[in-house]
């Protein structure tokens, strides 16, 4: 059990899902990890039961490309929760800089970035049945050998069945799926195409809408780009192989039935050629059939 003795502060991180972050430095060892103080006093009761989710759902999790738990006490008005540190930055940081630079990621990076990212996200999805709900490259963290940790899952969400839908519009407005924009109940489809705004972003060096839309437009312009336009992914062609350019296309497809699963997008061969023997879900990986709307109603929770 944490105690706020145990560690000490070096430096703030920014601030989380109804908490702000830290890196800090446990006393005993000089092991470096991160600190979440949520302020527990005033909380609204859904504001206070999604903070004590978010330690459910990092207690569940085990998995290699995700960001580990390592543990959580309330002390006074206080819910502190450790868990480790990603020494590499995160994915947005890293694109900031090839930004800076004028210099696109190596296609052999990127594939390595989309198989760990891909192979935790289906070990959410498939195995937890968890839905993440705020993907973006600011919560896809790197280790400094460059690998994948997902984290941030203080927004998610778990689906009590495959075909479950969830209803709260919740998430970052420019990676959000067309349904979720329409205020429609979605399920881990919206998950997908955020990750291919995600990878959009990667492979172009520029956030998804962010030049087509003003802050006088505001969020009713933005819905329309996200539900009625395109992104164009010019840019992108002419660096990447046709293989990635295929898969970002799929993974953005308007309809949420037309995009892939992860477990499918897991059985492809680049993805499968960039993963290191942690992958946590079987290798014989079959595309999962899609339920017909007028045949199966789905939940929605």
């Amino acid at each position: 059990m944490p105690r706020l003795g145990a560690y000490s502060k070096i430096k703030a991180l920014g601030a989380g899902s109804f908490g702000d972050v830290y890196l800090v430095k446990e006393v005993a060892t000089g092991a470096r990890a991160v600190l979440k103080e949520v302020e527990l006093k005033g909380l609204a009761s859904k504001d206070l039961k999604a903070a004590h989710d978010e330690v459910t759902v990092l207690q569940r999790m085990k998995h290699h490309h995700i960001i580990g738990y390592r543990d959580s006490s309330v002390q006074g008005s206080l819910l502190l929760i450790v868990m480790d540190f990603a020494d590499g930055g995160d994915l947005g940081n890293l694109i900031r800089q090839q930004e800076a630079r004028g210099e696109p990621l190596a296609e052999e990076r990127v594939c390595k970035i989309v198989a760990q990212a891909v192979d935790a996200l289906a070990y959410c999805h498939h195995t937890l049945h968890l839905l993440h709900r705020d993907l973006k490259p600011d919560n896809i963290f790197l280790t400094a050998a460059g690998d994948v940790k997902v984290g941030d899952f203080g927004v998610a969400k778990t689906l009590l069945a495959t075909n479950a839908m969830a209803k709260t519009k919740c998430g970052t407005p420019l990676f959000m799926s067309p349904e979720l924009m329409s205020g429609m109940p979605y399920d881990r489809s919206a998950d997908v195409w955020a990750f291919g705004c995600v990878l959009y972003n990667v492979l172009t060096l520029a956030a998804p809408w962010i030049d087509r839309v003003s802050e006088k437009g505001g969020m009713m312009a933005l819905m329309r780009l996200v539900c009625h336009s395109e992104l164009d992914l010019t840019p992108a062609r002419g660096t990447y192989s046709a293989e990635l350019i295929s898969l970002l296309e799929q993974l953005l497809s308007k309809r949420a039935a037309e995009r892939p699963s992860f477990k499918d997008v897991m059985g492809l061969p680049f993805v499968q050629a960039n993963l290191t023997g942690f992958s946590q879900l079987p290798r014989e990986l079959t595309r999962e059939p899609t339920l017909n709307a007028r045949e199966t109603r789905p939940s929605v929770v």
